[in-house]
């Protein structure tokens, strides 16, 4: 009974992962605190591309669909990790800003960003 339960609560948290990360693939645009255009696309196959103003970059993204709000890992490859969270409503999203190598933040600030999905 104990592995039957230890089951279909595995298969309950897979389906809430992939659905955050089905919600995620897109196009994404905002505008940061400081008021640089943002474009943010999150790929099926866990790739982010990422646009702030000129500077463009590219990493790899998990969702942890059980926290909430939700924790966003992105890694830049040498340019670090970053530890972040987000927050997605229909066509929204919240997403608290963050520097690589620094702590996961554990509430939005008024430094979050909002996007659009387009």
């Amino acid at each position: 009974m104990n592995k039957i339960l230890a089951i279909l609560v595995f298969i309950f948290l897979s389906g809430c992962q992939s659905g955050i990360e089905k919600e995620l693939e897109g196009r994404w645009i905002g505008t940061t605190e400081t008021g640089q255009e943002i474009t943010m696309i999150f790929k099926e196959n866990k790739e982010l591309n990422i646009q702030v103003s000129d500077e463009i970059g590219q990493g790899i993204y998990s969702v942890n669909g059980s926290s909430n709000p939700y924790d966003l890992d992105i890694d830049f490859g040498d340019h670090g990790k970053v530890a972040t969270i987000i927050a997605v409503n229909g066509d929204s999203l919240k997403m608290e800003n963050n520097d690589p190598g620094k702590a996961r933040p554990l509430s939005f600030s008024e430094k979050a960003v909002t996007l659009i999905k387009q």
